[in-house]
């Protein structure tokens, strides 16, 4: 999922999380280390802090404990590097699936499966990856309209993300005419990225107004569409500057295909129709990847390509238009095999949506 802000962290510091342990620590500048003792703690102080402050799951840690816990196994270290292994031990024990933390390239994450965790996605999804089917598409099947969301990377450039949502709106427009007689929205390959301009591409098929929100600590923050662009609270994340399909999609049949692939930005592109009439969800519940997250920039992370040091941290439970909370996406109608990323027309859920386009059945 895209992220919902990037906040640099200062020199705040928790030090130990106990009070005691507060009070009997020094507090540390980053302009005042000396050594890598120094350095490790300072890190870990930042983090917790984040933690702390805005982890949805910050109450599974042992708050009283965790200078014992983490610090002392790790400030003799004898690198920075050699305590971000400890994170995934962090996540697991917050029983956080979503959360990472991000050391240029490599992905520290939660490594245990949780009750609600899919297995691995399943082989066909696999070879779609590996035989380039993974793409940004539309086409027509019959009288249908047939578009594909893959995974789309995030971005901090407005401008960039503006392209994106328009790339998405103009590969719809080359195959659109009145004669359509429903949509097919495929997320199968869509395990996250960037949310806004996967939805600002396809706001036409919502509507001006609230399409999900997310549930904090202690308030609820609305995602909504608004003159073309789409918001987080006040923040315009994304949006359309050329229009070329008309605003009566909002009424269109709409079949939303999901897998055990699909999570995160891909998930929340499937709940934006939750709650929206003329709209049926088909295949496999989805990944399970269902809460909000901010990502922080963490100290020490310059020049470090391609990301820094980076934590991306959930911070809130994520619902539909009707603030119904979700954990991951229920289809209407199960079916588990038969994908087809090749030839459509021979995939049992395309075939299985077709069909329900044609009957007169209601969601």
């Amino acid at each position: 999922m895209k992220k919902i802000a990037i906040i640099i962290s200062c020199s705040l510091t928790i030090l130990s999380c106990s009070d005691r342990a507060n009070n009997a620590r020094k507090r540390l500048d980053i302009s005042e280390l000396e050594n890598t003792s120094d350095s490790i703690t300072y890190f870990l102080d930042s983090t917790f802090a984040i933690i702390k402050r805005h982890g949805l799951y910050k109450d599974k840690l042992d708050w009283e404990n965790i200078h014992d816990t983490y610090y002392k196994p790790n400030v003799k270290k004898d690198s920075l590097e050699a305590i971000f292994s400890v994170f995934s031990e962090i996540f697991n024990t917050m029983e956080d699936k979503h959360s990472m933390m991000w050391h240029g390239k490599i992905l520290y994450s939660a490594t245990i499966d949780f009750n609600d965790t899919l297995p691995e996605a399943k082989e066909t999804l696999r070879e779609a990856y590996k035989t380039g089917e993974a793409v940004l598409m539309a086409k027509r099947i019959e009288d249908y309209g047939y578009i594909r969301i893959p995974y789309l990377r995030s971005s901090d450039d407005f401008e960039e993300e503006v392209a994106k949502s328009q790339e998405i709106q103009d590969m719809i427009c080359d195959i659109y005419s009145d004669d359509i007689k429903g949509w097919i929205l495929d997320l199968r390959l869509n395990g996250g990225g960037d949310m806004f301009p996967m939805i600002s591409g396809i706001q036409q098929f919502l509507g001006e107004g609230t399409f999900a929100s997310v549930l904090e600590q202690h308030k609820t923050t609305d995602w909504y569409i608004k003159d073309g662009g789409v918001y987080y609270d006040k923040d315009r994340a994304a949006e359309l500057k050329n229009y070329c399909l008309p605003k009566n999609l909002i009424n269109a049949k709409v079949a939303v295909l999901t897998s055990q692939f699909t999570a995160s930005s891909g998930e929340i592109t499937g709940l934006a129709f939750k709650g929206r009439p003329n709209t049926i969800f088909i295949g496999e519940r989805s990944k399970g990847l269902m809460t909000a997250n901010e990502v922080y920039s963490l100290p020490f992370g310059e020049g470090i390509e391609p990301l820094g040091i980076i934590l991306t941290l959930s911070i809130g439970y994520e619902q539909d238009r009707n603030n119904n909370q979700m954990s991951f996406l229920r289809p209407d109608i199960y079916l588990f095999e038969d994908d087809n990323f090749h030839e459509l027309e021979k995939d049992k859920k395309v075939i299985e949506a077709i069909k329900w386009f044609k009957s007169d059945e209601k969601i």
